[in-house]
């Protein structure tokens, strides 16, 4: 360490030179690095909430299903979706929702359903899962214009990134007027 120290001092106009023009170099790097807060990773997955009108019956909600999954096989192409998975309506025990079901479902009746679709690896695909879910989500829009949709591309990573939401920013609301709580998330919407 001292003889690399004696030598620097030697030569402190080469160190500054040699400092300034790493400095100048790095600067020129900046549009090159991403500045997302929590970088998107690609875990080959994506989910899809739905919701039918309250009051469907689960036959119908299973029906939608069904269809809405054999539309994104007909999207996507041949063999890039590896496994599907949906979830529909509450697990029921002795004709009452199961606690365990209720803690890890977003499911609240028969109305509403998950989908899981697991995409081969992204090497082995020419789209991201974003893009997929991107290309997918205004095609079952218009194709099922009844059914409230959300989709999720993210996957265990994110989730972990996320402190377990499905998005970076979470915003929660709770109140007992659903007058202001309505306008109030309309007013956070158009943020």
């Amino acid at each position: 360490y001292r003889r690399a120290l004696e030598r620097a001092l030697d030569h402190r106009a080469l160190v500054m030179f040699a400092v300034v023009g790493f400095a100048l170099v790095s600067t020129l790097l900046v549009r090159g690095i991403g500045v997302e807060f929590m970088p998107v990773s690609d875990e080959s997955q994506f989910h899809l909430s739905i919701r039918l009108p309250v009051g469907t019956r689960i036959e119908l909600t299973e029906q939608v299903v069904g269809q809405m999954e054999d539309e994104i096989r007909r999207d996507l192409p041949p063999g890039w979706i590896t496994i599907t998975q949906s979830a529909i309506g509450l697990l029921t025990t002795a004709g009452r929702a199961s606690a365990r079901q209720a803690t890890y479902s977003s499911n609240t009746g028969p109305h509403a359903a998950q989908i899981s679709i697991h995409l081969v690896a992204p090497t082995r695909r020419s789209m991201s899962t974003r893009q997929v879910v991107d290309y997918l989500r205004p095609i079952l829009a218009k194709k099922f214009p009844a059914v409230k949709q959300y989709m999720d591309p993210g996957g265990l990573i994110t989730r972990v990134l996320y402190f377990g939401s499905a998005a970076p920013i979470d915003v929660l609301e709770l109140g007992y007027d659903l007058n202001a709580g309505a306008a109030l998330a309309r007013q956070v919407a158009r943020i």
